[in-house]
């Protein structure tokens, strides 16, 4: 139940987020990135925080420069 719940409330989240037109952090949670060092995925907020500007612009700061290249791969891959 506890997962229904969760997903239904990630649901209306993003019906919220296209019908305003603005654009909120939320927007990359799904994205996972693996270090070369590690096998295990690590979420976006695990290895650079997630900001707004002006209400249509995502930006990301990393933590760690050597993991910024596997970033922009992996966020580019995910958008749709």
């Amino acid at each position: 139940m506890q997962a229904a719940t969760e997903w239904y409330r990630k649901d209306c989240a993003a019906v919220e987020t296209r019908a305003s037109g603005r654009i909120t952090p939320t927007l990359l949670d799904p994205v996972r990135v693996v270090l070369p060092d590690s096998n295990k995925e690590l979420r976006l907020e695990e290895v650079a925080t997630v900001g707004v500007r002006e209400a249509s612009t995502l930006l990301i700061t990393v933590f760690e420069e050597a993991v910024s290249i596997l970033l922009v791969k992996r966020v580019f891959s995910s958008v749709p």
